[in-house]
């Protein structure tokens, strides 16, 4: 399986890409590159008013111990909610996102989506049915 999904469960990436392919209504396996290419998406500003559904991306900036800027992602519900998947359980979570993150950006799902494909194309997908 790809990056991200595996038999056990998913990692936050793997949970965003399968999710994002249940409503295209294709197979995650179909679409192998767009996980290397949805951490492109921690380098946008935060868009105004987020809906439900949205991506939501968690920043824990480099510490003091010269580790590298953490990025955590997952489906936004609400101000206070997160649908998300830890990488170390692969559960699948509803809820606040783990305290020790700096910032949390919303970019619009139909944004996500569209660039994924722009960049990713997916084999016999019409992309005018979104």
């Amino acid at each position: 399986m790809s990056k991200g999904m595996n038999v056990d469960g998913y990692d936050c990436s793997g949970l965003v890409i399968a999710s994002i392919c249940d409503v295209l209504g294709i197979d995650p396996q179909q679409w192998p590159k767009a996980f290397r290419h949805v951490r492109q998406f921690s380098e946008l500003a935060m868009f105004a008013d987020p809906e439900p559904g949205d991506l939501r991306l968690f920043f824990k900036k480099p510490g003091l111990e010269g580790k590298s800027e953490r990025v955590h992602m997952g489906i936004f519900v609400d101000d206070y909610n997160t649908i998300h998947s830890s990488g170390s359980t692969l559960m699948v979570l509803e809820g606040e996102v783990a305290p020790g993150f700096d910032e949390a950006r919303t970019i619009p799902l139909d944004f996500v989506i569209g660039t994924l494909i722009q960049d990713n194309p997916i084999p016999e997908f019409d992309p005018a049915i979104i």
